[in-house]
């Protein structure tokens, strides 16, 4: 049962990775879902928390990747 919905937009500038601290602390680790806005690039989450998850990128660009976060009951 998904009991909270989170958006937003990571922007990467000259980076491969970047770390997103949630807006509230689940009590479960939530599912998240990532989209590049950009060509060539792939996006995926080397960690994630109740609290936060960090992004990379397969190269170092300044490019932007929307996510969805699901807290979880």
């Amino acid at each position: 049962h998904i009991n909270y919905i989170e958006t937003g937009t990571i922007t990467f500038t000259n980076s491969e990775s970047e770390t997103v601290t949630f807006s509230e602390a689940y009590s479960r680790t939530p599912v998240a879902t990532l989209t590049s806005k950009t060509e060539d690039v792939n996006a995926y989450i080397s960690s994630i928390s109740a609290t936060a998850m960090t992004v990379m990128l397969s190269q170092k660009i300044t490019a932007t990747v929307d996510y969805h976060i699901f807290g979880l009951e």
